[in-house]
């Protein structure tokens, strides 16, 4: 080309193709952009260029189309790196060279300076290997720098360079989900991830290579280790995988998801840790019983109570099983076995309810007189689920116990709180506790609304809420009334089934030796304390000073200790007993920094209530443990929606459903020892 200057000779050959693809002022820019680069650098890529051309002249031009803007921000051996790598591609493929050069500008400038260089050369030796693969490196070069060092860079390329060389579709996949994996799995860990993804390869019905179970593990890795924690876990349940891998491909996919659901399922990070240990030790001797293991271990835990050395004499047994034969230690992991349920059985201690439902059903029944379902406290919804699920309760139909009673060595011991509790709850049904007569109450509601002074109801009275709501404190209403129908019902199953007094005192005795004596407590506590031991009993030792109080509310109460006591009597009792309380409570107001354990209703106000004077939580109990809870308003919901109708002026029928839990927050916790909503006997 006429007018080169002499300090820049342009091979002819490239001068002539740079002269059909430049104009002249183009030409000129070109030039000056490569003459502060050293003579050997400029005839490198004078060499590079031409061979470029010999490949694509297309691809000469995409290179060439950016040139000015590429080469300004990038040193001479940066460019000369950057033409050297797409002159690579176009050897191997002229449309992989066109869309290197033409995307250039974007990948570039989202690589970190410092970095240019290596991640350039890291690319031409991956372009050695399967140049398919070097457009995705280059885009996710930068993601993965924003989270490791560039000293870090080679180490997170490696498994991809043994990709490259047998499997381009894994190596695909590897750099475009690795940055995001990153988040969740360190570098060592991460070639144990591409070692289970090779795995999951397997030939189809054709012999060709099936990719869709590796595709589908790699996707969705990030989604499913996100939820994974501690962080060292995520290796963990690669580790097992691998070995589940070995068996079939199918299941350890699957693993990997069901061992994620597994660890958000276990509160404690040590015990998480823990059954996965465990879960590894089993894959090294047998995967196969791995599915019935780790389906099995969250039940037991629940059953030992997270502790661990039980745990393990549980997973011991079924090791040695295992040595014996594998189809016993399935039958042991998953509970097919006698040796199974009774070592679990051991382990629990106390009696389960599914080994005395049938009797306990039998029982209700005859005494009743009714169709009675024994049902698992488990069962119940999820609003109306209760700590530990140890508290009885009933919809109208079915009787709901816990799961397992402990309190007693003796299984007859524990079978005979299995029966109290179980009684208690059909007293509430056969001795009309949920049949309100809201008509009949209006006398009651007049006298409160004269009292207090509170705006009536629109509709009027016709739920339980709305006869609490009259009351200054309804929750606190509510309490009192749980306390006051609990009495009458236990006395009633005294008169009415002389048979059962025996188990009910044996129960009742119990429970009362561990109450707090009174003597001591804050007043207000006991107060509360009184009144919930007065109700399975007739004497308890006061303090002078409230002894007044207690006797005057006890007069009040006793009466519901009567045959002909009524359901509306408790509500008659209530009303009488509020005003006591209530102006005894204006009289002898809190201390400072007391909480009024009648009145607590939150879980906050139930902390603070159990906290003596020096901060320290007490340990007291919080009621009657064989009493259950009463959810009236689900009752009636569930009598409603099958179309039963409470008896003759009950007045059921406006209870809307969704008044179970605007009064009931937090039912089955309660604040204190008697105004808890769990009957006595």
């Amino acid at each position: 080309m006429p007018g080169l200057p002499p300090d820049l000779p342009v091979p002819p050959v490239l001068n002539e193709r740079l002269g059909r693809d430049l104009d002249p002022a183009s030409m000129k820019e070109w030039l000056e952009s490569i003459r502060p680069l050293p003579v050997e650098t400029r005839e490198t890529l004078f060499d590079l260029l031409t061979e470029l051309d010999s490949h694509s002249s297309r691809a000469l031009t995409a290179c060439l189309q950016d040139w000015r803007s590429i080469a300004s921000r990038l040193s001479g051996a940066e460019l000369l790196s950057w033409v050297d790598l797409g002159t690579a591609l176009s050897g191997q493929s002229s449309t992989a060279a066109l869309k290197y050069f033409k995307e250039s500008p974007e990948w570039l400038s989202a690589l970190p300076a410092a970095n240019r260089l290596s991640v350039l050369e890291q690319a031409l030796d991956l372009a050695d290997r399967n140049y398919g693969v070097v457009m995705d490196f280059l885009k996710a070069a930068s993601p993965v720098l924003s989270i490791l060092s560039g000293d870090d860079l080679e180490k997170w390329i490696e498994p991809a360079l043994k990709l490259a060389d047998s499997d381009i579709v894994l190596a695909v996949e590897y750099f475009r989900i690795s940055p995001a994996i990153l988040n969740f799995l360190s570098l060592p860990d991460l070639e144990a991830w591409v070692g289970l993804g090779m795995r999951l390869v397997v030939p189809n019905q054709f012999g060709k290579p099936d990719y869709i179970r590796a595709i589908e593990f790699f996707r969705l890795s990030p989604v499913v280790f996100s939820s994974v924690s501690p962080p060292d876990l995520r290796r963990l349940l690669i580790d097992i995988a691998v070995r589940q891998a070995s068996v079939a491909p199918q299941r350890a996919v699957e693993f990997i998801h069901s061992g994620a659901e597994l660890i958000l399922g276990i509160a404690s990070p040590e015990v998480r840790r823990h059954v996965l240990r465990q879960g590894l030790r089993l894959a090294d001797q047998d995967p196969d019983v791995l599915e019935d293991y780790f389906k099995q271990a969250p039940r037991t835990l629940e059953v030992v109570k997270n502790h661990l050395p039980d745990f393990d004499r549980w997973f011991e047994k079924g090791l040695e099983l295992l040595s014996q034969n594998v189809e016993k230690a399935r039958a042991f992991f998953s509970q097919r076995s006698r040796a199974g349920q009774e070592t679990t059985e051991t382990l629990a201690g106390g009696l389960a309810l599914s080994q005395v439902n049938r009797i306990l059903k039998l029982y209700a029944e005859g005494l009743s007189g009714r169709p009675v379902a024994i049902r698992s406290t488990s069962d119940l919804p999820p609003d109306m689920r209760e700590p530990e699920d140890l508290r009885a309760t009933t919809d109208g139909k079915a009787i709901f116990l816990p799961d397992r009673i402990r309190y007693f060595s003796d299984p007859r011991d524990n079978f005979r709180f299995f029966k109290v509790a179980s009684l208690h709850e059909i007293g509430h049904l056969e001795f009309g506790t949920y049949d309100f007569d809201f008509a009949e109450a209006g006398e009651i509601a007049a006298r409160a609304l004269q009292r207090y002074g509170k705006n009536p109801p629109a509709e009027g009275v016709r739920t339980p809420e709305d006869f609490f709501s009259l009351y200054p404190d309804p929750g606190w209403a509510r309490r009192l009334w749980e306390i006051l129908e609990d009495a009458r019902t236990d006395y009633l199953l005294r008169a009415e089934y002389p048979g059962i007094r025996q188990d009910m005192d044996f129960v009742v005795d119990f429970e009362l030796k561990s109450r707090p004596p009174l003597d001591g407590l804050p007043a207000r506590r006991a107060v509360q304390e009184a009144l919930l031991q007065l109700s399975v009993t007739d004497q308890t030792d006061v303090p002078l000073e409230l002894a007044p109080l207690v006797s005057s509310v006890y007069d009040l109460l006793i009466q519901l200790k009567n045959p002909a006591a009524r359901a509306m009597d408790s509500l008659k009792v209530l009303d009488e007993i509020y005003p006591v309380l209530e102006e005894w409570l204006s009289r002898n107001p809190a201390i400072e920094g007391e909480v009024d354990p009648l009145r607590a209703r939150d879980q906050n106000a139930l902390e603070e209530s159990r906290e003596n004077d020096s901060g320290e939580e007490e340990t007291q109990p919080d009621g009657f443990s064989f009493r259950g809870t009463m959810h009236p308003e689900w009752v009636s919901e569930q009598r409603r929606e099958e179309g039963v109708s409470s008896p003759a002026g009950a007045g059921n029928a406006g209870i809307p459903p969704g008044w179970r839990g605007k009064t009931r927050t937090g039912v089955g916790s309660p604040p204190t020892a008697g105004f808890a909503g769990a009957p006595e006997a």
